[in-house]
């Protein structure tokens, strides 16, 4: 949905509106008369709807993979950074719209700490209710990455970055807590759960 300068830039020919509106399969005059019902992509978001799409297309703008440009009829284009990202796959974290995010429930009552204070999270609570510290995320997977380069091993097969996320929303003190996380099974737990609670526990305390 977008047009390539002669520069190489690519530049947006659509507002956020009717780009949204392709994506959950709009039917209006302006998505039909511009041939958007035609693209592969037409309708792919369908299932979410423009109400989860809409603040979907706001992360990514602060998060500086698109931007929009001024004037009375604003397009949306991609960055330099949202082109890097589409071409490599490179992880990204970003805040999904509540819509979006499968919400796993923490299985029992967890001891954790939020916002510094060590709390209990009842079984009910979903996960993604929680706040995500980006700083504490950062810390965590430096460390796996260590760890990962002292193993000669994937950085994944130590924890992946979902239970990563669970542990940095979380913050479980205690190695009972962070057994409860999903992700963290009994050989793990054993072998790395140690070292990832204490990083938590530092920075929980800093």
């Amino acid at each position: 949905m977008s047009e390539r300068a002669a520069d190489g830039r690519l530049m947006g020919k659509y507002g956020k509106g009717r780009i949204v509106q392709m994506l959950v399969g709009g039917r209006s005059k302006e998505v039909v008369d511009a041939g958007l019902d035609q693209l592969t992509t037409y309708g792919l978001l369908k299932h979410l709807g423009a109400a989860a799409v809409n603040p979907l297309f706001n992360e990514m703008e602060r998060k500086g993979l698109i931007e929009t440009s001024g004037g009375e009829y604003p397009l949306v284009s991609l960055t330099s950074k949202g082109i890097k990202h589409l071409k490599t796959g490179e992880n990204l974290v970003m805040r999904w719209p509540a819509q979006m995010v499968e919400k796993p429930s923490v299985g029992g009552v967890v001891r954790g700490a939020v916002a510094g204070k060590a709390v209990q999270v009842p079984a009910e609570v979903s996960v993604m209710e929680l706040g995500f510290d980006e700083a504490l995320f950062e810390k965590l997977k430096r460390h796996r990455t260590a760890m990962a380069k002292a193993e000669g091993v994937p950085a994944h097969r130590i924890f992946s970055n979902q239970t990563l996320e669970f542990m940095t929303r979380l913050k479980p003190l205690t190695l009972e807590a962070g057994k409860k996380i999903r992700g963290v099974g009994e050989v793990k737990a054993l072998e790395y759960l140690p070292e990832f609670v204490r990083v938590i526990q530092k920075h929980v305390n800093a």
